[in-house]
Order: C-alpha cells, then sequence, then structure tokens
C-alpha cells in the first residue's frame, strides 16, 4: 500500500507517495469513508453510557476561530465513550462522525464536559462565564467576542516597529521576542488523534500521550494549553 502515515503533535498526518494513491485517499475523505477515533480528557466525570451528539454548529465571528452549538449551524455528529475516571478528569474516546471545525471540542463543551486544558472551550478561559451553563451556546455573541479580545495576548502585528516599547526585539526582523519558554503542560492539548481506518487500510499510533494513561494523576491544577 503505498500510504504512510506520520504522527504529529496530537493528530495525524496521512501522507501518499503518488498521485494515484492520493486520489484514493482523496475520494474516500470526500465521501465519508475513513473513520476517525480520537481520545480526551475532559474536565468531571463523564457518563458511563455511549453518547452521540448531534448538536449543528456554527462560527462565532470572522474575526475569531470559535464556535458553538446553534440551531442554525451546520449539522454534525459525534460519538462518545467514556474509557476511565480519576476521580477529577475523564479520558474519553471520540468518534466524530463528519469533520465540522472544533467539532470535538465544541461537542464537549456543550455537553458540560470540556477538554480540561483547553484554551478556547474549557472552564479556564476568561469568557467561560459568557457560555451558557452546561449548554455551551453563546448567550451573547458580542460579549464573547469582546471578551476574547480584550484579553487576547499581545500581537505584533498591531504594533508600530518605529515605536519603541521596551520589547526586546530581533535585530532582523524587529518583532518581539518571548522573553520565557511555554512549559511543558502548556505545549499539548488533551486531544489525540488515535486511530483512521478507510477501505482495506487502518492505522493507529503505536503510542499514547502522558495523558491518556489511566494512572494519569497531573490534572489535579489545570494550566491551559498555550494555543
Amino acid at each position: 500500500m503505498l500510504l504512510t502515515l506520520d504522527r504529529i503533535t496530537s493528530g495525524l498526518m496521512l501522507i501518499c507517495k503518488d498521485a494515484i494513491e492520493a486520489n484514493r485517499i482523496g475520494l474516500q475523505m470526500r465521501n465519508g469513508d475513513i473513520q476517525k477515533e480520537y481520545i480526551c480528557r475532559v474536565s468531571g466525570e463523564f457518563p458511563t453510557e455511549r453518547i452521540v451528539c448531534s448538536e449543528p454548529i456554527k462560527q462565532l465571528a470572522y474575526i475569531v476561530n470559535f464556535n458553538y452549538v446553534d440551531g442554525a449551524g451546520k449539522s454534525c455528529t459525534t460519538v462518545f465513550e467514556r474509557i476511565a475516571f480519576n476521580g477529577r478528569t475523564s479520558l474519553v474516546r471520540c468518534k466524530p462522525l463528519t469533520g465540522r471545525t472544533h467539532q470535538i471540542r465544541v461537542h464537549l463543551r456543550y455537553l458540560g464536559f470540556p477538554i480540561a486544558n483547553d484554551p478556547m472551550y474549557g472552564y479556564s478561559t476568561a469568557w467561560s462565564d459568557r457560555l451558557d451553563g452546561g449548554g455551551g451556546e453563546s448567550s451573547s455573541h458580542e460579549q464573547v467576542v469582546q471578551k476574547m479580545i480584550d484579553t487576547a495576548p499581545y500581537d505584533y502585528m498591531d504594533d508600530d516597529p518605529l515605536n519603541y516599547n521596551g520589547l526586546a526585539r530581533c535585530q532582523v526582523c524587529n518583532v518581539p521576542v518571548p522573553q520565557s519558554d511555554p512549559i511543558p503542560a502548556q505545549l499539548s492539548l488533551w486531544l489525540h488523534a488515535y486511530k483512521y481506518s478507510g477501505k482495506n487500510w487502518s492505522f493507529q499510533t503505536p503510542t499514547l500521550p502522558i495523558w491518556a494513561n489511566d494512572s494519569f494523576k497531573q490534572d489535579d491544577v489545570i494550566i491551559p494549553a498555550s494555543f
């Protein structure tokens, strides 16, 4: 089979070795013939029964890549099954039957069990209280967008390079240089693409991230991922 799949960060990347194989896999993708399976760690005790969420989702605004459940949104379905619960967070298997942007993350927030370290849909965000209860629906779109803008990190694209503001800068491009590296806990969203399957092929990652272990205990203090 002229296909390789490389694991990158917490996902899978399909790389075809020739145009014929690329067209074949591309056709399977367009026809919805590729099944995807993810695992994630969510806040709270996820129900033990299998849950199917078919709530449509919609983009909040063009200026932010944030989606939420809305009756006028695009149809999508995700199947969830709990794997384990350690007293604080739950390990959950996710099977998206469609491929909407942030679908798994939005559906989990809607169900009241967001990915524990999610920097957009988790409970630690500055705008979390502006999302309705367990439903994850925005009660005021304008308020959510404004809060995101107000609390967004410094963006060098908005900076006047001719106006010295005290930031250390790259000598070549004049872009502000970060003063500290992110800590390891910030480098990975607790969502991992575990298995892809299509017609006559299947692949799953040989190892799982440390947070996917049943013995994982580093969730007593949640530090949101940095992306």
